[in-house]
């Protein structure tokens, strides 16, 4: 099953496929800011979103961290890191998999089996080959046929399907008689096996093909639609209207109200977040003109939104990105309905999400100049023209996407924290301008995220509690009490707080308290045992040992 997705959807997008709720791996998941990057040598370390190497290679193969943990490979044997390098659970394993719902799937002796976080093992090795729980199942091999299996190793769905992916929203992809459809988490076929791919729900629809062939080890051709949980079809085509010359790198496309011009859907990246999902829109006319497919973003019904930029309506005018006004003279002001105001701030966090992109595939091309510069000293003329290339290579990228980001409004000179603080300051005023508005919760909840990117954790718990204390009736609830989940977890690790740009050690007695909150407005979530157990760490650490002991006790 592993092998199969990521073959046909490549190694990072079956990673969002498997973490497809509306994070990104780097911080939501993952809960440690570095990504695995495979040296010249062959060896493979962890960089940040700089693109510099934090922990150097050293291993023979590596995974991305999830549930702050990362599997790594060493004298060939797997286990288990945090964001400092320190072996958690030590290498014993044959083989390895992400941690998920605090628990790994890994091989030993030839069989599979699950451990916890402290690598004690809670399903014994006994399956042919296992995958991630997700909704507190994970899909397991039992001679030949996939099934899935609860926590405690109950087998909650018979083995009996050929391959199968993940829940995600009490739905699974599962293949029978050669195509897929969906299951139930009693393992019934709610959607009918007749597609011939299908990928994750998300914000209650997948996206399925028909058509398409595997060719190899890749999936290809075929059209794609999306479906509701019912199995009916809500989206077949993108519905485009009208654009403006590509040169202004616009806008909106498709209306609601407006129907011009259909367009098949040749290729779907991920499922949708954040109210859509980035689709290859076949060939289409706009304004009269014949355009070849392209990659773009629809909504929840159909309607086509040009790749990465948005229209926004301000003073009872339309703001083109790249003309008409700066960020800083009018969309920080009050202008505009609530609505546009929260838009300004959504398009001034992607502009930061755009130069932070850049600013990785800079920092890349620094260090393969570096190592051409290295390798000419040593007298590898070999490998240091190999350096230098990859380096005008990725040199090339950063300013073709600085060019693009430009046209989109942003500032030639400007980085990512620019546009990230401004993004905060918005969301922050909309939050305290707005105060009986729908759209409070999400500004609340997006000031905390944009906290965290600027690695301001102690102020984003405070705006997830704020949030969390005030309502519970919101979409962004459950997602902020993850988030101080995860915060409270980088504090525990170890990770320093930046203050006044100097680092500090972390501090125990605020781990405890982030915690405590999760355990008082969440005492019945999925949180809550974690964090009472993470309370007892935190006060082992303290050596206070009857408040541990009171904590682990209150686990159990």
């Amino acid at each position: 099953m592993r092998t199969s997705l990521i073959a046909r959807h490549g190694w990072a997008a079956a990673f969002l496929i498997f973490f497809s709720g509306g994070w990104t791996f780097s911080q939501s998941d993952s809960g440690v800011d570095l990504r695995p990057k495979k040296a010249l040598w062959g060896s493979y370390g962890y960089v940040n979103s700089a693109g510099k190497y934090v922990l150097e290679p050293q291993y023979e193969n590596a995974l991305p961290f999830s549930d702050f943990l990362a599997a790594v490979k060493k004298n060939g044997r797997w286990g288990y890191i945090n964001g400092e390098g320190k072996f958690i659970i030590e290498p014993s394993f044959e083989d390895a998999y992400l941690f998920s719902e605090q628990t790994a799937a890994v091989k030993l002796d030839g069989k599979w089996g699950f451990i916890n976080r402290a690598g004690k093992f809670l399903i014994e090795p006994k399956y042919e080959d296992a995958a991630l729980f997700r909704q507190g199942l994970a899909a397991v091999k039992w001679d030949g046929k996939w099934g899935f299996v609860s926590k405690t190793g109950e087998m909650i769905v018979p083995p009996r399907f050929q391959q199968v992916y993940f829940f995600q929203e009490d739905r699974c992809g599962a293949w029978a008689d050669g195509k897929w459809g969906f299951i139930d988490r009693r393992g019934e076929f709610v959607i009918p096996p007749k597609y011939d791919e299908v990928l994750a729900f998300s914000e209650g629809l997948a996206a399925v093909n028909l058509g398409g062939k595997l060719e190899g080890e890749i999936f290809g051709g075929g059209t794609w639609r999306f479906v509701n949980a019912e199995g009916r079809e809500v989206i077949a085509e993108a519905l485009v209207s009208h654009a403006s010359p590509a040169s202004t790198a616009t806008s909106r496309v498709g209306t609601e109200g407006r129907q011009d011009a259909k367009a098949e859907i040749l290729g779907v990246e991920n499922g949708f977040q954040s109210g859509r999902a980035r689709i290859l829109l076949g060939p289409h006319i706009m304004n009269g003109e014949s355009r070849n497919p392209c990659w773009g973003y629809i909504d929840a019904k159909g309607n086509w939104l040009a790749d990465g930029a948005t229209t926004i309506p301000l003073n009872f005018s339309t703001y083109t990105p790249g003309e008409g006004f700066t960020f800083e003279s009018d969309l920080l002001g009050s202008k505009g309905s609530p609505a546009d105001v929260l838009q300004t701030a959504r398009t001034a966090e992607s502009l930061g999400k755009a130069y932070e992109q850049i600013e990785a595939i800079q920092q890349e091309a620094d260090e393969q100049f570096a190592a051409a510069e290295r390798a000419e000293e040593l007298g590898d003329k070999e490998a240091a023209a190999a350096a230098r290339q990859l380096g005008k290579e990725r040199k090339e990228e950063a300013l073709r996407l600085r060019k693009e980001t430009e046209k989109r409004g942003g500032d030639s000179n400007a980085n990512s924290l620019k546009y990230f603080e401004q993004a905060l300051k918005i969301y922050q005023d909309f939050a305290k301008e707005n105060p009986d508005d729908f759209r409070k919760n999400e500004a609340q909840y997006k000031a905390g995220e944009m906290l965290e990117q600027l690695a301001r954790y102690w102020d984003a718990y405070e705006a997830y509690k704020k949030m969390v204390e005030e309502s519970s009736a919101n979409q962004y609830w459950d997602l902020a009490i993850e988030r101080m989940y995860a915060i409270g977890n980088v504090f525990l690790a170890g990770q320093p707080q930046m203050l006044w740009k100097i680092p500090m050690p972390a501090d125990m007695n605020k781990v405890v308290k982030i915690y405590e909150t999760i355990i008082r407005v969440a005492p019945f979530g999925p949180y809550a045992p974690l964090a009472t157990f993470s309370c007892g760490l935190a006060r082992e650490r303290q050596k206070k040992w009857p408040e541990a002991v009171k904590f682990y006790e209150d686990v159990l």
